[in-house]
């Protein structure tokens, strides 16, 4: 296993206003999976309130989600790691990032960032807003050495940051960065708007960013030994994406200095390997800035089967993100109609989408509660939609949507009972939920959501988690109790009750398609396995040593365990399946009415197993026949095997 680690903490990030980190001691990780871990990204912190003087905290972490995982509803003490001695993942190493995006080797890379430039606490004390952008632009801890454009590798053995891109002016127009290791962005000094989000596609081995600058999407092929950016994409699209949608058309690559305009800039970006198309996030509006017209929106364009850009004709708007709307207290919310920015974008192995909007008044300036997550479960230009709910009650007096909705309605159906449990903050993915101690692997992949957010849980009594919050993927309801009993919480500083606002950013769970390094789940006794099928399933073949010529014509079986159903069956040379449910399956000959003599294999099937079900499930074989004379006969399982 490699050495991508350091000894663990129990804190992992400070307050807003932290000390300078500790000297973290490299460590060996212990044997096994990475699979399951969580990477994390935050803000390093202000020195205090009002000012505008960054520290030297940590900016990237990882956290160790192995378990044993404590009963739901309680804060997650989990191990965490924060890089070697020689390359601590800290503001001086790489500044502020965002986006993350894991390879299939488990290197991991960053984006630089300016989302945390101005922040509640800092306007407390400091209201000229512009001010504040400059003093923070130009520290060397704002951006770290690759610039507001640059992207960080940390590499899989090592621990160690590296340049991946580095930073080249705005001026420079987006072809002339094609065969080199540089990206346009700001001009170096008090204009850096940062990067978007980061995607990882597995199948071709590129890495994809949007960029805040321009508004266009980079590719950066990382198969050649020094990886180069080496193509683009430029949306322009139409106005008026969807019926109720009155968005302006998204014109070519911004050319001005500073921030694409609303309707040009993107953030969160996804790579789906089940239709091989590229999902981004359209920042129409936020807090600060919107219209009842306009809406933020999901937009595709698909890739070739080399993982080219399809010609823009192929570009298809996907999702418009249901309004968010608020009666609290503050006068200037009294006739919200808007919602956040999509800041990431996460696919499932089976191809559902999980999006995370990020609480922000405009370009950079980061605020709280009106947030969501979304899972959409479908396929292109037809998704449905689940909200799940995020974080505890906060009693501003505010109105939040229920999970009822269809795609294209402009806003959703309101519920007003002075909770707000929106309070995501930025960052979501698919995750596992168990470890198994034996083989060092975790189990049912996919079954869990990961999403950072503001004012999570708070377990008495431990007080406000600010962190990351873990819920089965079925989802949850718009009952702060229920979020909190059903999810686990994870503080990202370990000190309850610490507002640690504003600073939680983007997550991304170290994961393998199903059925190839991921585990299957802890499958029962009886039986050994012979394959890891896709989801977590179990899988075992069907042995019978048959004595009896022309006896038995068909093998049933069927389950009686409650959360075990069949899931495929693969037949073995010579048989066939006659039937299959979800309950049963039937086996036949196809070389004659009868079962042949001999040790037999029937071929192998797989159970789908929902987190909890009790093993081993009940499984009743029975062995079905005619004798010379045609009377019926029925065999359990005397002589089947299960293997």
């Amino acid at each position: 296993m490699a050495l991508f680690s350091t000894a663990p903490k129990a804190q992992m990030f400070g307050s807003p206003y932290p000390t300078t980190p500790p000297t973290p001691t490299a460590v060996s990780i212990p044997t096994g999976s990475i699979n399951g871990w969580a990477a994390v990204t935050c803000f390093s912190g202000f020195l205090s309130l009002g000012s505008s003087t960054i520290t030297d905290g940590f900016v990237f972490g990882l956290i160790n989600l192995h378990g044993p995982a404590p009963a739901f509803g309680t804060n997650w003490a989990a191990p965490m790691y924060h890089g070697p001695a020689s390359s601590p993942w800290t503001a001086s190493t790489m500044g502020q990032v965002f986006g993350i995006a894991i390879d299939n080797q488990k290197n991991v890379y960053l984006a630089a960032t300016s989302s945390y430039i101005s922040n509640v606490y800092l306007k407390q004390a400091n209201p000229i807003y512009n001010n504040l952008v400059t003093a923070f632009n130009a520290q060397s801890l704002a951006f770290g050495p690759a610039g507001s454009g640059g992207i960080y590798k940390i590499d899989k053995n090592s621990g160690v940051v590296t340049t991946l891109i580095s930073t080249v002016p705005n001026t420079i127009a987006p072809s002339a960065v094609l065969n080199t290791s540089t990206l346009p962005n700001g001009n170096g000094t008090s204009v850096r708007p940062g990067l978007g989000n980061l995607t990882y596609d597995g199948t071709h081995n590129f890495l994809f960013v949007t960029n805040m600058e321009d508004g266009v999407i980079y590719r950066i092929n990382l198969n050649p030994t020094t990886p180069i950016v080496d193509a683009f994409y430029d949306p322009q699209a139409p106005a008026n994406p969807f019926p109720f949608c009155q968005n302006p058309a998204m014109p070519p690559a911004n050319t001005s200095l500073g921030f694409a305009p609303l309707g040009k800039r993107l953030w969160g970006i996804g790579y789906n390997a089940k239709d091989n198309r590229l999902y981004y996030a359209v920042w129409m509006e936020d807090v600060g800035s919107f219209a009842g017209s306009t809406s933020n929106i999901i937009r595709s364009i698909g890739l070739t089967p080399s993982g080219n850009f399809k010609p823009s004709s192929d570009d298809k708007p996907e999702i418009l993100m249901p309004i968010y709307r608020t009666d609290d207290l503050a006068p200037s919310h009294q006739t919200d109609s808007f919602s956040c920015p999509v800041s990431d974008i996460e696919f499932s192995t089976t191809g559902d989408m999980l999006v995370g909007e990020c609480s922000i008044f405009d370009n950079t300036n980061r605020t709280a509660h009106y947030s969501r997550v979304f899972k959409f479960t479908g396929a292109s230009t037809s998704w449905s939609r689940q909200q799940i709910f995020v974080g505890s009650a906060i009693g501003i007096g505010s109105q939040f949507p229920t999970n009822a909705g269809a795609i294209g309605v402009p806003y959703l159906p309101l519920q007003t009972n002075g909770l707000s449990i929106s309070n995501s903050s930025g960052g979501v993915d698919f995750g596992y939920r168990g470890y198994d101690t034996t083989s060092r692997q975790p189990l049912n992949c996919d079954s869990t959501l990961a999403m950072n957010g503001d004012i999570l849980a708070n377990p008495s009594p431990f007080g406000y988690i600010y962190g990351l919050q873990l819920t089965p993927s079925v989802g949850n309801i718009d009952i702060p109790n229920n979020v909190q009993s059903t999810g686990l919480f994870v503080d990202f500083n370990g000190v309850g009750g610490t507002q640690d606002k504003f600073i939680v950013a983007d997550v991304d769970i170290f994961r393998d398609s199903c059925g190839k390094t991921a585990a299957t789940p802890n499958c029962p006794p009886m039986v050994s396995l012979i394959a890891k099928d896709t989801n977590g399933k179990c899988c075992w073949t069907i042995m019978f040593d048959n004595t009896s010529p022309n006896t038995y014509t068909n093998l049933q079986a069927h389950l009686a365990t409650s959360g075990a159903t069949f899931a495929t069956i693969t037949s073995g040379t010579g048989w066939s399946t006659a039937e299959l449910t979800p309950q049963s399956i039937i086996q036949t000959p196809t070389t004659g009415p009868f079962f042949p003599v001999g040790n037999l294999n029937l071929g192998y099937f797989c159970l789908n197993l929902l987190p909890g079900t009790s093993t081993p499930p009940q499984l009743a074989p029975q062995l079905v026949g005619y004798r010379s004379q045609g009377r019926s006969i029925i065999h359990r399982h005397q002589s089947l095997g299960f293997r």
